[in-house]
């Protein structure tokens, strides 16, 4: 549960967030996509018609950015509570989209819009994601922790990495 916890944003305006998040993806996480396969799948999968659909434990005041560079379409981050003072609290104010709570919510997504699961593709960073990239229709393990990429290379799936892809 650790990684749900946002006690040290308690007492810090939500303004506050979302300007930390666009300087730090302007600072080191937007140039490091520029040259990021991900981002060809990401229009490869538009080409498709399919939507693009950010699904991340982050909080959702940090999601702005991610938002535009890849166009998305729909983007579910972890709610921040926010007291009467208008200040974060620490607590979340809703679902934490991590391991099978990430797997209810994309199944929910995909019954509210009548997206066929096996027509869907799934993208991890961490073993947590292992249960949502077994349910879609194409699995894709993106710059995996080890856990993640022993279970991908395990069941063939692709393995995309700042500079190579592959099974």
């Amino acid at each position: 549960m650790r990684k749900a916890n946002k006690a040290f944003l308690s007492g810090v305006a939500p303004e506050e967030v979302r300007a930390w998040g666009e300087r730090i993806f302007a600072d080191s996480i937007g140039p490091r996509l520029v040259h990021d396969p991900g981002i060809a799948w990401v229009e490869h999968e538009r080409g498709l018609g399919r939507a693009i659909v950010l699904l991340t434990g982050m909080p959702d005041l940090l999601l702005d950015p991610f938002i535009r560079r890849f166009s998305a379409d729909l983007a579910i981050g972890t709610p921040l509570e926010v007291d009467g003072r208008g200040r974060l609290t620490g607590r979340r104010a809703g679902p934490h989209p991590y391991g099978k709570a990430k797997l209810e919510i994309a199944r929910a997504l995909c019954e509210k819009h009548g997206w066929d699961p096996h027509s869907c593709s799934a993208y991890g960073d961490h073993a947590s994601d292992v249960s949502l990239l077994e349910w879609a229709g194409e699995a894709y393990a993106v710059d995996p922790d080890k856990g993640l990429r022993r279970i991908a290379q395990s069941r063939g799936w692709t393995v995309l990495e700042r500079g190579r892809a592959g099974r």
